[in-house]
């Protein structure tokens, strides 16, 4: 996420807009909080099925639900809320070569299609569906596969292997799996790696009659192929953790929240080494601006403060002749110096020429570095 603030040239003067908080200005930029409001459903041993429901009421008709079938009542969970996990015994060693899973010796993490103790026995299902309304099959579509290694789905059959779906040489209209209805099916699930994988499904199906599909969203799922990797917290996260510990809402601790309602948010707060918990009394470090060169060929020179130790955070800089826009996006080189405390001063150089009689806005946004 960004947030941003404004200040302001006009005819040679500088006015910059950081009074009360009411310079502040909500940056529109897509985000995701990384942090979750609940904690989410792991499901490790238990039967469960990736189900395919049609409900003719909803929008779109056909989702993809996490079936805990050894609940009773089976229990329906959103992929959103759902880690499916493999335990670390679910690696072997392929004992030859096996075309497209690997060559001997290579490592595999496999949920098996048969039930096995403390391994999750996961299959793909169209159970509770009405007959008489589809025309044929309703397809199971992998649509991305998004971890550190490959992912196939198979079947044994007198013969060899029948595989479903396999990343290994890119994904097409061919990685899917057609699931009668009333239908219930189990496979191998294979990993060629352990770490974190995130696979998008999506349904497809057709009602007697008609000419369209009806499809699913495309509906992503997380699977927690044990051993994970170490997870290093960012500089913001660490953050986060000494000022809230053991705090997971995202109303308190995400970047966009206000929770001491000084109007200043979470991300400036830690950009600029502030309280998060207290309005702070003392003025706040603005940023400033100024003109340098020749008479005639004058060019803005804006600083922003940022706390040293939020080396997670970078600063982009916009501009535009209103204070409504249209906002510019400027490529600006920054240049970092020692400020004052535990502070440093980012300054930005604008190469155009300021008129007597210009107006220039410009927009400062923070924003952590690798994100959206």
């Amino acid at each position: 996420m960004s947030q941003a603030i404004t200040i302001r040239l006009r005819d040679g003067a500088i006015v910059s807009r950081w009074g009360w908080w009411a310079m502040w200005v909500l940056g529109a930029w897509l985000g995701s909080v990384a942090l979750q409001a609940a904690d989410p459903v792991i499901l490790a041993t238990e039967h469960v099925d990736l189900r395919i429901r049609y409900r003719p009421e909803a929008t779109p008709m056909l989702d993809i639900v996490a079936t805990n079938d050894d609940a009773r009542p089976p229990v329906d969970h959103p992929a959103t809320n759902t880690v499916l996990q493999a335990a670390e015994f679910a690696r072997l060693e392929l004992p030859g070569d096996l075309p497209p899973l690997g060559s001997a010796g290579d490592p595999i993490w496999v949920l098996p299609a048969s039930q096995k103790e403390g391994l999750l026995y996961l299959g793909m299902s169209a159970e509770g569906n009405p007959f008489g309304v589809f025309d044929g099959a309703l397809e199971m579509r992998l649509l991305s596969v998004d971890g550190p290694g490959h992912f196939f789905l198979w079947q044994a059959e007198l013969g060899g292997l029948q595989f479903w779906m396999n990343s290994r040489d890119g994904l097409g209209p061919e990685d899917v799996f057609r699931q009668s209805v009333g239908g219930h099916s189990h496979f191998d699930w294979g990993f060629t790696t352990s770490g974190v994988y995130r696979l998008t499904f999506q349904a497809v199906a057709r009602r007697l009659g008609e000419t369209t599909n009806l499809l699913s969203d495309p509906t992503e799922f997380t699977f927690h192929i044990l051993p994970l990797p170490p997870v290093t917290a960012s500089p913001f996260q660490q953050w986060q953790a000494s000022q809230w510990p053991g705090e997971l809402n995202p109303a308190i601790v995400g970047e966009e929240a206000d929770p001491d309602g000084d109007r200043l948010v979470n991300l400036w707060e830690y950009a600029l080494g502030r309280s998060p918990q207290t309005t702070d009394s003392d003025p706040l470090p603005g940023p400033s601006i100024r003109l340098e060169g020749d008479a005639g060929q004058l060019r803005p020179v804006i600083r922003v403060p940022r706390a040293a130790s939020a080396t997670d955070v970078e600063y982009r800089m916009e501009s535009a002749s209103s204070p409504t826009g249209p906002w510019l996006a400027l490529s600006l080189a920054s240049e970092t110096t020692p400020g004052t405390g535990d502070a440093v001063v980012v300054t930005f150089r604008d190469p155009e020429v300021v008129g007597q009689q210009s107006q220039v806005f410009y927009r400062v946004k923070a924003q952590r570095t690798n994100q959206p």
